[in-house]
């Protein structure tokens, strides 16, 4: 029996995939926020509240927010609801975001510590 007919539809698949990219990339960028702050507490006082649902929420009050890494992967593992971007352009912000910071954090790493 394939595993897609176990479980009804492939579905919760795509949302699996889509939770496992959402934390990897979220990963990358506590680890990049991580070496630029050069203390691992920094990470998880930023990341921690995000990930928590205070994202969600700024969304719902201030419409940029959407591009924030939490809420810019949101429809990666959830429903459709409207207010977060589709689930294409936010693995796109998420992985700029993760870029971004990871590139910043090793350019910053090797001017400090060379």
């Amino acid at each position: 029996m394939p595993l897609s007919g176990f479980l009804g539809t492939t579905r919760p698949l795509s949302y699996l995939a889509g939770v496992l990219l959402s934390w990897t990339v979220l990963g990358l960028v506590a680890f990049g926020i991580g070496t630029l702050a050069r203390h691992p507490v920094v990470p998880l006082i930023i990341i921690i509240p995000f990930v928590v649902g205070i994202g969600d929420f700024l969304v719902t009050l201030w419409a940029p927010a959407r591009f924030l890494p939490p809420a810019a992967g949101a429809e990666l593992f959830t429903p459709s609801d409207g207010t977060h971007l589709d689930a294409g352009t936010g693995a796109m912000v998420m992985l700029a975001w993760a870029i971004g910071v990871v590139v910043l954090a090793g350019f910053t790493f090797a001017r400090r510590d060379a």
